[in-house]
């Protein structure tokens, strides 16, 4: 039988990392954040379920209580907003940039070897 306690900061523990993950975003690039918080309500529901059975009212964390957090879509990117703006900002910058302006003018002059072994296709 799975140890109470463990359960119960288990629960703790997940609902607290799909509030991060859902305002802060995740850090694994394998994984949407999206992904990662249906994989959080999935473990919350199994919790849920497992302290429910095993023990009263009483001794449940507030947690239990809480709603659960919702599905989301599998795409779902936080502060996605903030994060396109970042990125329009640097590319911006980059276009500015003095060394870049002066590789596009000689990209075309470079041998085809080169070109190959370090240019993107």
């Amino acid at each position: 039988m799975i140890d109470y306690e463990k359960v119960k900061t288990c629960l703790v523990e997940t609902v607290q990392m799909w509030k991060k993950i859902y305002e802060e975003g995740g850090s694994d690039p394998h994984y949407t954040d999206g992904y990662l918080l249906n994989s959080c309500r999935k473990k919350i529901l199994g919790y849920k379920q497992y302290l429910s059975a095993a023990h009263t009212e009483e001794l449940l964390p507030e947690e239990f209580f809480e709603e659960t957090p919702p599905e989301v879509s599998e795409d779902y990117m936080a502060r996605k907003k903030e994060i396109w703006v970042h990125a329009l900002e640097a590319y911006q910058a980059y276009l500015q940039n003095e060394d870049y302006q002066y590789l596009l003018s000689i990209i075309d002059s470079l041998d085809e070897c080169y070109n190959a072994f370090y240019l993107m296709p």
